[in-house]
């Protein structure tokens, strides 16, 4: 696991729900991917 992968396996999703509410695409694209699998 590289630098990148940690970060993102820390950061939480109510951190990434919070950045997503502040416009950050990134943040939205994340969250997709992780629960993407449970909503379809």
């Amino acid at each position: 696991m590289d630098a990148t992968e940690t970060e993102k396996a820390q950061t939480s999703d109510y951190a990434l729900t919070q950045r997503t509410a502040a416009g950050e695409m990134g943040a939205f694209e994340e969250l997709y991917a992780r629960h993407n699998r449970r909503v379809y």
